[in-house]
Formats: structure tokens, sequence, C-alpha cells
């Protein structure tokens, strides 16, 4: 699985820029860093892996991560992201809210 996470300039409505992205190969413990000089490259790859079938994952990675990529880098997401594709995404934001659903009563 590939985990990843980036940083951008703002919310979903206002981003313009992606300034950084990591990616850790969850079987081999590569990790794989992007700086504005590269980030082309980053999501290329991390696109070509979902594609091929590989499972990716990451903190809010279905309501942002992934739609920011979306916006700003159509030409890699576009033909990747269908239903089936979808299936093989992990969002530790939701596994956070399964796991701790009590968390309101117990925090």
């Amino acid at each position: 699985m590939y985990m990843f996470d980036l940083e951008t300039n703002g919310l979903y409505r206002q981003v313009t820029k992606l300034w950084c992205l990591s990616i850790i190969d969850t079987d081999t413990g590569e990790e794989m860093k992007y700086t504005p000089d590269d980030l082309e490259e980053g999501v290329k790859s991390l696109m070509v892996y979902w594609k091929q079938g590989g499972i990716i994952g990451g903190h809010n990675v279905i309501n942002y991560d992934i739609p920011v990529l979306a916006k700003l880098y159509p030409q890699f997401v576009e033909d990747v992201w269908t239903k089936e594709a979808e299936g093989r995404v992990v969002d530790t934001l939701i596994l956070s809210r399964l796991i701790y659903s009590n968390l309101e009563q117990t925090d």
C-alpha cells in the first residue's frame, strides 16, 4: 500500500498550489518525498500505482487529498479515479471515526 500526505496553500475551494507530497510504500518501507521541483513525477507515480491495482491511503484522502490532486493535476487523476479504484482507498479519518465512535462521550 502507498500511504501518502500532501501539503497545499489552502482548503479545497481556494487551493491553487501543492507544496509537497510524501509517499511511503508500506510493503517495502521506501519513502518518496517530492518538492515543488518534482511534484508532477510524484503525483504521476502515485496515480500509476493506483491505476495498476495498488491500494492508496492517508488521512482524509477521500474528501481532500484525492480531490485536490484531481483539481491540480487532472491529466494524471481523471482516468484513474473510478468507482473500482475508490474501493482501493484507505482513509484513516474514516477508520478513526469507526474505531473511536464513542470519542465524544469519553474525551
